[in-house]
Formats: structure tokens, C-alpha cells, sequence
């Protein structure tokens, strides 16, 4: 509670200002965390677990003293350029990682350089709750599906199995077809 009463009102006025404009991207994001058969059930966790961090550091972080920082402001004129950009476009997932970026901005502004280094590990953490685009899930599932397919036909060679392999499919000597699939691809383990 100390450190909210440091912020200066200028602070909190940025920081209305920032809910207001990202309540529709992170209500998408919301819905990209809680899809049935998603790749970001995990998303609704990483704040609570960022949280944690910066509790964690609670002690040493309210030690750092704060001297704002104008680099912050840059940041957040970037961020607010790209999120301008990305709303004329149609475009999310810009405005998903400005995101991310506007809170070092908000961080650098309000506390400074020395608090926004004290603090960069829970920061960055916040990327694992950023949605991929879903064209470059496609690809790098596709990329998977592939090499999955290419490890599992040479792990069939010590064994002397004639099998062959195209794209995705697995071609057996009895007619049988087996497909790596987007499940078998493993992205969901990485994510």
C-alpha cells in the first residue's frame, strides 16, 4: 500500500486512461485464454504469478527510490502510436504486446530506471500471457506436425519398416494411413 500512495495523481489518471483503451483487446484476449481446446488456458495465471514475483521482491522494492524516468514517456508514446496503428488496421496482436510494453513505460514514468531494472524478470514473465497471432500458430503447428512426422519415420528405420512419409501422413505396406495431427504436433506442450 506504500507504493500506491507514492504515485503521483498524473499516475492514476494514466492508468484509467489505459483500462479504458484496452478493455476490447483484453476482453479478446480473455476469450483466447478461456476457449474450449485453447492454447492459453494458462494466460488468466501469469499476472497472479507476475503478482507473486513483485511480492516476493516486496521488501527490496520498496527501498528503491523513485525518480521518474522520461524514457517511460517515449515508451508510451510508441505503444500509444502502435496502438493507434494496430486499431486502424484491425489488428490485435500488436496491441497485445504494446500491452505489455506500456507497463515498462508506466513502470520507467511513475518509479524510474532503477525500479524498472529491480523488476524486469516479472515483467518479461508477462509475455507468456500475450496470444500468438493464429496464422503463425498455424505455421509453427504445421513446422511441428511436420518434423514430428520426419522423427517418427526415421524411428521406424533400425527396425527395417517400410513406411513413407508425405507432408503430414504416414503410408504403411498394409494400406494403412497414419496423420500427425495438430494435437501430435506438441505446440500446446511448448505454449
Amino acid at each position: 500500500m506504500v507504493l500506491l500512495r507514492q504515485i503521483p495523481i498524473a499516475g492514476y489518471i494514466l492508468i484509467i486512461l489505459f483500462a479504458w483503451l484496452y478493455y476490447e483487446p483484453l476482453m479478446v484476449v480473455w476469450r483466447a485464454w478461456t476457449k474450449v481446446g485453447g492454447y492459453y488456458s494458462h494466460g488468466p495465471l501469469v499476472p497472479f504469478v507476475t503478482a507473486w514475483m513483485l511480492y516476493t521482491q516486496k521488501e527490496v522494492l520498496l527501498t528503491i527510490p523513485h525518480r521518474s524516468s522520461w524514457s517511460g514517456l517515449a515508451i508510451l508514446l510508441i505503444c500509444s502510436l502502435i496502438y493507434l496503428v494496430s486499431s486502424l488496421c484491425h489488428m490485435y496482436p500488436p496491441k497485445y504486446v504494446a500491452f505489455v510494453f506500456y507497463l515498462l513505460g508506466f513502470n520507467l514514468l511513475l518509479f524510474g530506471t532503477r525500479m524498472a531494472r529491480a523488476t524486469l524478470l516479472p515483467w518479461a514473465f508477462l509475455f507468456f500471457m500475450v496470444p500468438l497471432p493464429d496464422g503463425l500458430i498455424d505455421l509453427i503447428t504445421y513446422k511441428l506436425r511436420i518434423a514430428v512426422t520426419a522423427t517418427a519415420v526415421s524411428m521406424t528405420e533400425p527396425f527395417n519398416w517400410y513406411v513413407v512419409k508425405s507432408g503430414n501422413y504416414i503410408f504403411f505396406p498394409n494400406g494403412d494411413t497414419l496423420v500427425v495431427g495438430d494435437i501430435c504436433a506438441g505446440l500446446r506442450s511448448i505454449i
